[in-house]
């Protein structure tokens, strides 16, 4: 069994409760959100990264959404882990950053791509930060393949690219797969609160929820090779150009201070 829907230690509890006896291998689709509420966490973050103090509770509403979500999985994955010790439960949990493809509830790709075909500018905030991000039909394949192996219970694995990228790249591989001229603009984040803006509402690439995970483990123990960005983004792109327009983008709304900030980095 493959879970995407448990999101809190209650979820997981009563998942345990009903499927101890029934289930040959559950599989937990967790977050690399679960090193970001870390206190110190180190990046790229590797599995026993996982353990240590927490950092405090953030008071802007988005980030304390982002932050109880990484708590949540937390918690939910010490679950599975105690019935695992307790009783055999045979659970593994997947720890994935962020994940795009045609079908993204998030829209991230197309949020990007919409900023491209506007004539930009796209603006980079943390342009240098690491970048390992996942496709998802990929990972559903991955996910799929892992079912069974019976060396993979109790215990937990990173799933991403070897090969990192940075932001600022992967939003230049999306301009240039568009064939646009539209410039990709380095920003740091004191920037953009002189305008009122943050990371997120810029791009959805760049903010500071955006975790980094090194995937040597999958790759040693399960030769879980996950492509790099090169291969698989260009084809996302091209699967939401398909589709996008149907509905307005938010966060455009903020365009014309994207533009002015932009102005005044040239």
């Amino acid at each position: 069994m493959i879970d995407f829907a448990g999101y809190t230690a209650d979820d997981l509890a009563r998942a345990v409760r009903v499927l101890s006896g029934r289930v040959g291998h559950y599989l937990f689709v967790s977050t690399g959100q679960v090193y970001l509420v870390r206190e110190g966490c180190p990046s790229p973050s590797r599995e026993e990264d996982a353990d240590g103090p927490l950092v405090a509770p953030p008071e802007h509403p988005f980030d304390r959404e982002e932050y109880e979500y990484g708590i949540g999985k937390r918690e939910a994955e010490g679950v599975l882990a105690r019935a695992h010790q307790d009783t055999g439960f045979p659970a593994t949990c997947v720890r994935i950053p962020m994940v795009h493809g045609p079908n993204d509830p998030h829209r991230r790709i197309e949020r990007v791509i919409a900023r491209v075909l506007d004539g930009g500018p796209v603006l980079a905030p943390r342009p240098h930060a690491t970048v390992r991000h996942v496709h998802g039909p990929t990972i559903a394949s991955m996910l799929v393949s892992m079912i069974g192996v019976r060396r993979m219970m109790g215990r937990a694995f990173n799933v991403a690219p070897s090969e990192p990228t940075t932001v600022c790249a992967f939003l230049e591989r999306i301009v240039r797969h568009l064939g646009s001229d539209a410039p990709v603009v380095p920003v740091d984040d004191a920037v953009l609160a002189s305008s009122g803006l943050r990371a997120e509402d810029v791009c959805p690439i760049g903010g500071r929820w955006m975790s980094v995970l090194d995937p040597a483990r999958a790759v040693r123990e399960l030769g879980l090779v996950h492509p790099p960005a090169d291969v698989w983004l260009p084809g996302v792109i091209d699967a939401v150009l398909a589709t996008m327009g149907r509905e307005p983008l938010p966060d455009l709304a903020h365009r014309d201070r994207e533009r002015a900030v932009a102005a005044a980095r040239r």
